[in-house]
């Protein structure tokens, strides 16, 4: 068999050559004669550096880089088109290595980043003449170089005789190839001539479109012709009996009909230009004129004869068999165990439901969507008026959701070595890989069989939970996750429950968020908080609003604008929402909702100071000395995302556009130029930010909480999850001192926030002071996690904390009250503490729906539990402006006015 092909430049170069010549002394003359030739190179091939800069704006006027190319003697006038004046790109020093082939080869600085000396040392070389190749190029070119040696030594693998002339090699493969028709099986010729099909194909296509066909071209159509004839030949006979072979058959003679057309219209449209032309000039006899109109005729006739082969061709294609792989020769058993092995793994991986890494099992990727799909609606704007969407923040937020999540999971794939494709395929791919290996560990181990089984199951069972939740987030940035579950009516009327629950039962959410007063000081200790936090708004106020303005340029400070974190305390963040008139009202009623509370106002006023705070920090450090910093400040760093390269970008930029305002750093952020400086550092302003006030993220909670049935079990109870992450977690983990003023100080807020709860309520306070030190707690959100279990434990009947709690406080107080529940669950009943405020919702609805069917009955009696019902149903009722109005709190329980619901409670007792 012929094991091994010639390589495809040396075929190239041996067309139409004398068939006498010695095959490596015609390379060298033909690779002598391409040297001489001297091809004249593109702006790209001599300057691919200088052409890649171009490319991604041009050189800004007046920058770093444009002073220093001018120092190269690069000038608007010896590179028009390289400068720009506005835009463009003013140092070399924020370029991804991974993101351009150019600079493979070139030194990184430790980030990602290509060193900007070396990128200054290419584009010097390449103006000396030597320009960057990637490696593709650079193999490419020592191939050509090198293409007589090559050749030299195919002969010798082949078997034949260096001085073999071109004559001999085509001998040679003819004989070879000859002898695999003799021997070969039927399914193998076909698979063969479908092969020789598509190298007709190839052949034949690039010369047809040529404007002329040398001799040594037309010689070479000529063999390529007569070797499909033969294979058409060769599978004739089996056509009849075969529908495979005669769709090959077929279709190959309709390729090869089509070719010899298209050559013999080229010589029929010569000739009648020719005859057309002496007919213009005067000298057609009326031999030339029969002549000319016969051609005429047959030349249509021929292009409509080729329209029709190209129709049936076009039709055939599609329905031609795939060629079959041939198994490569292998050079050892080594090479062949491994070729097996990858076999093995692809099986594997489909077997498993690996191969489609938590994206769809058929072939379809989302990649350009939303605002990113470039189209047209040619449809003037007044004749689709009425279906126009014409809410200007509704289509803000689809822009920003949709944008940015897809351009930064871009980005991300690509920093991590991937394709640039938002759908992480390339990331999941990795993961899958690494899991492969441990496998691979597991069985080349030493355990026995059993110990084996149960190592592979686990790694099975763990890569499928992390392959689902690196998907499952993926999907949820993009607000792509489980989208066929989140447009049902179910899903519909669970979110509607939901934000009416936030309507009836969140309007003292201010009072319980007084902790986040303290949260500054437990993340950055009481010291910094006075000095750089507290300190400034009274000595310093026109430095804090500048500081507070670049912090709302990178979105750490919106809340009045969005009320994004008030939305994801209630489970209302709901990307998937498409809403009709009635949850359009709704969702009205619940922005003036979120406002009458007031939060926004605090969230704002609270992540102002934090933002101070934390630029402040992140400055310090990263105009400092980073490799001398503090270790705890060193870890902070790391936590916040910004490494020593990025702390020095930083560093640069503050220099050159932040200022210093007594002790408040100002950074300027509007005015930097290093894109990804920005980036960075408001992407670590942002972390911290929404970490000190805890705001929920979508990596935050579990994925089932994202699903609709998820919101209605878990509202107000998801933000204790990630107050646990964001709180407990990250307070234990920074250190035993921030901690305990951690606990110190939220427990005594929780305590002040349980006293004006229940004074607001009309409730009386408890004597107990296991009862006072439990609700601090509790109320804290240091435990909230523990504390949400706890609760619903006690509320169906069982002993917990706040049991314990109150047991210690009568051995200090024997004559305290003894049953003490948590006073946050006082109007849950045991069903809406176990499935959430939606599903008592329904219970109480219920109940409230059954008083007229009794009434049809004959039962007018309301009782006072009624009452209570229906006066939790009433939206807006739990705001502090009439809250105590209407259930009697602040005393206004003793007087003669004890409130609506009392005064209603006793007219149905009486």
């Amino acid at each position: 068999m012929l094991k091994e092909r010639a390589p495809a430049d040396l075929v190239k170069m041996l067309r139409g050559t004398d068939e006498n010549a010695v095959m490596v002394d015609t390379v060298k003359q033909a690779r002598a004669a391409a040297r001489s030739a001297g091809k004249k190179q593109s702006f790209a091939e001599r300057s691919p550096v200088l052409a890649l800069i171009k490319n991604k704006g041009g050189v800004r006027v007046g920058s770093k880089l444009d002073r220093e190319l001018r120092a190269l003697d690069v000038t608007p006038k010896s590179h028009p088109g390289l400068f720009i004046k506005k835009g463009g790109i003013g140092d070399v020093d924020n370029f991804v290595q991974s993101e351009d082939e150019i600079f493979a080869n070139l030194p990184a600085d430790g980030s990602g980043y290509v060193d900007p000396v070396a990128v200054m040392e290419s584009i010097r070389s390449e103006l000396g003449g030597n320009p960057l190749r990637t490696a593709e190029e650079e193999a490419t070119a020592a191939a050509l170089d090198n293409l007589d040696q090559v050749a030299a030594e195919w002969l010798d693998r082949v078997g034949l005789a260096p001085n073999a002339t071109v004559k001999d090699i085509r001998d040679f493969i003819a004989r070879v190839t000859g002898a695999e028709k003799n021997t070969a099986g039927i399914d193998t010729r076909i698979s063969r001539f479908e092969q020789e099909i598509e190298d007709f194909d190839r052949t034949t296509d690039a010369i047809v479109n040529e404007s002329k066909i040398t001799a040594a071209e037309a010689k070479t159509v000529g063999e390529e012709l007569e070797k499909l004839e033969t294979e058409l030949d060769a599978v004739q006979d089996l056509a009849n009996s075969s529908p495979r072979v005669a769709l090959v058959v077929d279709y190959g003679t309709t390729r090869r009909d089509l070719f010899k057309s298209k050559l013999k219209e080229r010589s029929l449209s010569k000739r009648v230009d020719r005859l057309k032309r002496l007919d213009a000039e005067g000298g057609a006899n009326d031999e030339i004129l029969a002549e000319l109109n016969a051609k005429s005729i047959d030349l249509e006739r021929l292009r409509a004869n080729i329209d029709g082969l190209k129709v049936k061709a076009d039709k055939l294609e599609p329905m031609m068999p795939k060629v079959k792989q041939e198994i490569p020769d292998f050079v050892s058993p080594e090479d062949r165990a491994d070729y097996v092995k990858g076999i093995v793994d692809d099986i594997f991986s489909q077997l498993t439901g690996r191969a489609n890494q938590g994206m769809p099992s058929y072939d379809m990727t989302v990649a350009a969507r939303g605002p990113l799909r470039e189209r047209s609606f040619n449809i003037p704007d007044h004749l689709v008026e009425d279906f126009l969407e014409h809410d200007i923040e509704l289509i803000g937020r689809r822009y920003a959701r949709v944008m940015a999540a897809d351009v930064e999971l871009t980005r991300m794939d690509k920093r991590l070595g991937g394709p640039g494709k938002p759908d992480l395929k390339g990331q999941l791919d990795r993961l899958t890989g690494d899991y492969k290996i441990l496998r691979e560990t597991v069985i080349a181990s030493d355990l026995e069989h059993v110990a084996k089984e149960k190592a592979l199951l686990a790694l099975a069972k763990q890569e499928k939970s992390d392959v689902e939740d690196v998907a499952g987030v993926r999907d949820l940035l993009r607000g792509q996750y489980k989208v066929d579950g989140q447009h049902t009516n179910f899903a519909r009327v669970m979110r509607t429950a939901g934000t009416f629950n936030f309507l009836r039962t969140l309007g003292g959410v201010l009072v319980s968020s007084l902790t986040d007063a303290v949260r500054p000081a437990m993340v950055h200790g009481m010291g910094r908080y006075m000095a750089e936090g507290v300190a400034p708004l009274l000595t310093n106020l026109k430095a804090v609003k500048l500081a507070v303005e670049d912090a709302k340029l990178m979105g750490a400070v919106t809340e009045r604008t969005l009320q994004s974190r008030l939305a994801t305390m209630a489970e209302l963040a709901d990307p998937y929402a498409q809403n009709s008139p009635f949850e359009r009202f709704i969702d009205n009623a619940a922005s003036v909702f979120s406002k009458m509370t007031l939060l926004p106002f605090w969230n704002d006023m609270h992540k102002s100071i934090a933002s101070v705070l934390v630029q402040n920090r992140v400055l310090k450090n990263a105009v400092g000395d980073y490799a001398k910093l503090d270790p705890k400040e060193l870890r902070y760093m790391g936590f916040v995302g910004i490494d020593g390269f990025m702390a020095e970008r930083i560093a640069k930029q503050f220099d050159e556009f932040g200022q210093v305002d007594g002790n408040v750093h100002v950074p300027g952020i509007e005015r930097w130029t290093d894109d990804g400086a920005r980036r960075a550092f408001a992407a670590a302003i942002n972390k911290d930010v929404d970490s000190v006030i805890v705001t929920k993220s979508v990596a935050d909670v579990p994925l089932f909480s994202h699903t609709p049935a998820g919101r209605a079990l878990l509202q107000f109870k998801s933000f204790a999850i990630a107050s646990n992450q964001r709180v407990l977690m990250r307070g234990m983990q920074d250190g035993v001192g921030s901690m305990m003023t951690g606990i110190v100080g939220m427990s005594a807020i929780g305590a002040l926030i349980y006293f004006l709860k229940e004074t607001e309520s009309g409730r009386p306070l408890s004597n107990n002071p296991g009862k006072w030190v439990a609700e601090g707690l509790e109320r804290s959100g240091l435990f909230a996690i523990g504390f949400e279990i706890n609760n619903t434990w006690e509320k169906v009947g069982a002993p917990g904390f706040f049991a314990l709690a109150s047991a210690g406080g009568r051995m200090v107080n024997p004559g305290a009250d003894s049953k003490q529940p948590a006073s946050r669950y006082a109007n849950r009943d045991a069903f809406g503490a176990l499935l959430g405020p939606s599903f008592q919702l329904g219970t109480d609805a219920a109940q409230l729906l059954g008083i007229p069917a009794r009434a049809l009955s004959g039962d007018f009696d309301i009782k006072e539990a009624d009452v209570g019902r229906g006066s939790q149903m009433i939206p807006f009722l739990t705001l502090p402006y009439w809250r105590w109005i209407i259930e009697g709190g602040f005393g206004l329980q003793n007087s003669s006015f004890k409130g609506i619901e009392p005064e209603l409670k006793e007219a149905v007792a009486d």
